[in-house]
């Protein structure tokens, strides 16, 4: 077997483990050290890290007044990034961008995953565009966006 095939053979066994343990630690009442089955408004202020159906990677920062900021750089404005709202709603965390477009982050099986609804699609539907969501954690913050490499000098902020 060559080395790609065991690293693809090894990554899918990877995943199918986290999704049995991720079904394990939210099934039933949350324990001390496990994630929780919603997402509070606490939970949800602060720093995301999200992708889309491409794979692609951008930050999203939710102010606690209820503003929602991110440096997505695929649509017509480019690197302009969007600009929104965010409320938490049973559970559920939505941002609701100035473009129309609706991101719905929520706990799955295996983490946080986020699920992305065109202007004017069903958003009773299938999504648009769907990804993983990871959370950044308090220290973790003022690094994200951010690119550090031996002999050049540090990137700005991201968006």
């Amino acid at each position: 077997m060559n080395h790609m095939k065991l690293i693809k053979n090894l990554a899918l066994a990877c995943a199918i483990g986290a999704s049995l343990l991720g079904v394990a630690c939210v099934s039933g009442s949350p324990k001390s050290g496990t994630m929780t089955t919603e997402i509070t408004r606490d939970v949800a202020e602060g720093t995301w890290a999200l992708t889309d159906s491409e794979n692609a990677l951008f930050d999203v920062n939710l102010l606690n007044d209820g503003v929602a900021i991110s440096n997505w750089c695929k649509g017509p404005d480019g690197a302009k990034g969007e600009h929104g709202n965010w409320k938490v709603e049973d559970g559920v965390l939505l941002l609701n961008w100035t473009d129309g477009w609706l991101d719905v982050i929520q706990l799955g099986h295996i983490g946080f995953e986020k699920y992305s609804y065109a202007p004017r699609a069903n958003r009773q539907g299938p999504p648009t565009s769907f990804g993983q969501a990871v959370k950044g954690l308090n220290y973790s913050t003022q690094w994200q966006g951010k690119t550090v490499a031996p002999g050049l000098p540090a990137a700005g902020p991201a968006g």
